[in-house]
């Protein structure tokens, strides 16, 4: 019961401090500051549970799988890698709400800072012309990037979580896919009522286009297969 109140205090913390727009880094600095407060740690403890997390196996591992992620997205970035994705969606499902969630979808498989800011333009151009108010737009925009935190191995929320349960990163995405079906199946019951049609493609489509899928696809085969 005390463990359950101290976290909860914690949390609560926190939550006010974000609320306060405190740089992150420093709220959770603070936070396990608190921590070792409420539980009268010794700063001998403090020293011993420090060293013993940076030289950690996960603590190397995950420092490592960051690092190559945030080179990742860079380079997709910076080769409009995404850009080129985008227009290929455009040219593959031309079913206009397809399109619409295709976008947020493509920005959610990088799990960067300000994703939304990326992938928000995007929707409002894919949705022009059509009956949606902002709300809607900015609903889709949300919902529809963060099916991927649940079974993408991208984000690192999922490499952290099977190695600290133990559990293998194919089973552990297997064992989350239900939830991840379930939030795209609910965001498409409550969002883009009435959008109904496709988009007209000018030109002939060039099936060299697929071929931007290549880079995220061969990550997903690799974790998942071998």
């Amino acid at each position: 019961m005390y463990d359950i109140a101290k976290i909860t205090l914690t949390f609560i913390a926190i939550v006010i401090l974000l609320r306060r727009k405190w740089n992150v880094g420093y709220v959770l600095l603070g936070a396990s500051a608190l921590v070792c407060l409420l539980y009268l740690m010794t700063p001998v403890h403090v020293l011993k549970t420090l060293y013993g997390s940076l030289t950690s196996k996960v603590t190397l591992e995950l420092t490592v799988a960051l690092t190559f992620i945030r080179m990742f997205e860079l380079i997709l970035r910076e080769n409009d890698v995404l850009k080129n994705m985008s227009e290929t969606m455009r040219g593959v499902l031309r079913n206009k709400r397809f399109v619409i969630v295709s976008m947020p979808l493509l920005i959610g498989m990088l799990p960067s800072v300000g994703g939304a800011y990326f992938s928000c333009p995007m929707v409002e151009e894919s949705a022009k012309g059509l009956d949606l108010s902002q709300e809607d737009k900015a609903f889709t925009n949300y919902w529809y990037r963060h099916p991927w935190e649940f079974i993408l191995p991208l984000y690192p929320g999922i490499v952290l979580a099977s190695l600290v349960t133990s559990i293998g990163l194919r089973q552990f995405i297997a064992l989350n896919m239900s939830f991840a079906v379930t939030m795209l199946l609910i965001g498409h019951m409550f969002s883009m009522k009435g959008v109904t049609g496709t988009f007209k493609v000018e030109g002939r489509f060039n099936k060299r286009a697929l071929l931007s899928f290549l880079p995220l696809l061969a990550l997903i085969v690799m974790v998942m297969v071998l």
